[in-house]
């Protein structure tokens, strides 16, 4: 993602409203996405299915000759990412959030060097790389799941096969919604000025709930098994692995809800928009967090 230029921390610490849950880590329960004809194809309540979103703001480019087969298969994890993702945000608009994105998907036959946001980016390794290009625009770039090399492992040291694929997918597309969660207000923080921790995590923690059953019960442990070697003061450090797991926390310990109207804040700033929404600043939030993965 982009860098950004980005707010202090608040000069003072602010305790969370109430006292953290010591309860066992509780899984969270996700809505289920609506059956049509025993496939999980439309999203009914919405307004719109994501196969009509895909047909009218999409479109799809192949660079390096990629085989036809993995091009079928980033075709069908975008519009199931689509789905189950405007389920996730079902109360912030669904599907009606992306009315007006334009989304260009180029899945890779090669590593290859693509420009984003002004930088020269390498696409390569499994990465796929998010791109706003204007107000309502973006482009993924994504290497083809058959061109990842079978010895590459992620970060968890797990292969980057077809759930790592899919759960890389999700990743990029659920930036979507966030930005157009925070652009729909008059006035108030932007996306990118929150800490990084916040805005990558988010999208990781997304990846892990909304994309397979293997990132939600296998990824996921290892993502708390890796944080809890650096749980030192200060900021996060792997802004990937543990904002994943802040967002696991912060969803458990205040509910969706809470976490859909920070992100509709009209604070002028992240830190003073944490306080009103969550009561607490950054420095609390992050000892809270802290202190759950270590109960």
């Amino acid at each position: 993602m982009p860098a950004v230029e980005r707010q202090g921390n608040a000069s003072r610490s602010f305790a969370c409203e109430s006292p953290i849950a010591r309860s066992p880590r509780r899984r969270r329960e996700l809505p289920s996405i609506v059956l049509v004809g025993g496939r999980r194809a439309r999203i009914i309540s919405l307004g719109m299915d994501a196969d009509s979103w895909l047909e009218q703001h999409a479109t799809w480019t192949s660079q390096g000759d990629p085989p036809g087969e993995d091009v079928s298969i980033v075709r069908q994890i975008v519009r199931e990412a689509l789905e189950d993702l405007a389920v996730e945000f079902e109360d912030a608009g669904g599907l009606e959030l992306l009315s007006d994105v334009r989304l260009e998907v180029v899945v890779h036959g090669k590593p290859a060097a693509v420009v984003c946001n002004g930088e020269t980016v390498h696409v390569g390794g499994g990465t796929a790389l998010t791109c706003t290009g204007g107000r309502s625009a973006a482009t993924i770039h994504i290497l083809a799941l058959s061109r990842h090399s079978p010895t590459a492992h992620t970060n968890v040291g797990e292969p980057m096969d077809r759930a790592y694929f899919h759960k890389t997918l999700v990743h990029e597309i659920s930036i979507l919604f966030l930005w157009r969660i925070t652009r729909q207000k008059v006035t108030g923080w932007g996306l990118w000025t929150a800490p990084r921790w916040f805005y990558d995590g988010y999208e990781d923690y997304l990846s892990l709930i909304r994309s397979t059953p293997h990132s939600r019960e296998v990824t996921l442990p290892k993502y708390r098994a890796r944080a809890q070697m650096n749980l030192a003061a200060g900021a996060p450090v792997d802004v990937y692995v543990q904002g994943a797991l802040i967002l696991e926390y912060m969803h458990e310990r205040f509910g969706h809800a809470k976490l859909v109207s920070l992100l509709r804040s009209e604070q002028p700033t992240f830190a003073r928009a944490l306080r009103a929404t969550l009561g607490c600043d950054e420095v609390a939030l992050l000892d809270g967090w802290r202190a759950w993965m270590k109960s």
